[in-house]
């Protein structure tokens, strides 16, 4: 079952005032300095109906009939926000 996925970038913040921005990686969980740069937003359906598992009639129901979380609250669930200094733990936590 897919629920909804969160993606983040993060943005490294160098003396010289250039910022690059990639995806982050388990080995930047250590590293300091990071920043959130933008906050990616993917609600996906109830069931995966590419899984056998998950094809039933019922579930393509499911689906149809359900109400997606908007934007807006996922966003305002999150422990963090875009700009915020990079932190593993609210990160694990939200």
């Amino acid at each position: 079952m897919k629920f909804l996925t969160v993606l983040w970038l993060l943005t490294t913040f160098s003396s010289n005032a250039q910022n690059s921005c990639r995806p982050w990686q388990q080995s930047d969980s250590k590293t300091k300095g990071l920043h959130i740069g933008e906050i990616g937003y993917n609600v996906d359906n109830i069931f995966d109906l590419t899984n056998k598992k998950e094809s039933k009639n019922f579930h393509h129901y499911a689906n149809e009939w359900h109400i997606k979380t908007k934007q807006k609250i996922v966003a305002r669930e999150l422990l963090f926000k875009q700009g915020d200094e990079f932190d593993i733990r609210l990160l694990q936590e939200t």
